[in-house]
């Protein structure tokens, strides 16, 4: 419809979504199916309104607008299948919040709560989902968190590998549930002056899933699980990092 770029889109190319302002640069954005989802913190005054966090859901194909006051800032958006993953926090803690996708309006399905943690990694490749099987609604997830230290920074965690955990949930038709935790190795790491990059190389967390095995990279350690009993358990361990 641009062409070459020269012509100008028309006006009925356009679509007015709510308004935004007031609400600084802590905004989020993601496509999930015909699903525009975005988010954005309040400000009062100078500062961000840590109680607040709106979420809208509009149809890429037109018609109503759907919106989330969901109590806390949005912090990720990712797709679950065909249905989308909300994270938020606050120096509380973290909610996760399942949105429904499939009906003819989204709607907030299960919620998990954690209290006293933070993200670890709040860049996009933080998250997997492994579903049951293809358009599966229902599988495995997997979500880097930090120990909240009060007063340790900005966001309330501590930034200390050692206390880095990977949160297994299990989505369920209508729940998410714990699944297991693998750990980092406790106590500081000895300061190797970012030879292998501090945290942009992989970033400081992830976690991997491939052929049918569980990983999660935490820093300079991946920690292998296998799912026992309905929860992921450690197996084995590798650290790789930097000698002095």
């Amino acid at each position: 419809r641009c062409g070459d770029g020269d012509e100008r889109a028309a006006p009925a190319d356009y679509r007015d979504l709510p308004d935004v302002q007031n609400a600084g640069w802590r905004r989020h954005n993601r496509f999930v199916g015909d699903q525009l989802l975005y988010a954005v913190q309040r400000m009062r005054g100078h500062r961000y309104d840590d109680s607040t966090g709106m979420l809208f859901a509009a149809d890429v194909d037109g018609g109503s607008i759907s919106t989330f006051d969901l109590g806390a800032p949005v912090s990720r958006i990712e797709a679950l299948g065909p249905d989308a993953l909300v994270v938020t926090g606050n120096d509380v803690g973290l909610a996760l919040f399942a949105l429904d996708l499939g009906g003819r309006r989204p709607r907030l399905g299960a919620r998990y709560s954690l209290s006293g943690a933070g993200e670890a990694e709040e860049r996009s490749h933080g998250f997997f989902f492994r579903p049951d099987g293809p358009g599966r609604r229902s599988g495995l997830l997997g979500l880097p968190t930090l120990r909240i230290s009060p007063g340790a920074g900005p966001d309330g965690t501590s930034g200390d590998y050692g206390d880095m955990d990977m949160l297994f949930l299990r989505r369920g038709p209508d729940s998410l549930s714990p699944a297991g935790r693998l750990s980092a190795s406790g106590g500081r790491r000895p300061d190797d002056h970012c030879r292998v990059s501090c945290v942009d190389w992989y970033g400081s967390a992830r976690p991997i899933f491939v052929r049918g095995r569980i990983f999660a990279l935490m820093g300079y350690e991946l920690v292998e699980g296998r799912m026992e009993g309905g929860a992921v358990r450690e197996v084995a361990r590798l650290d790789f990092t930097p000698s002095a």
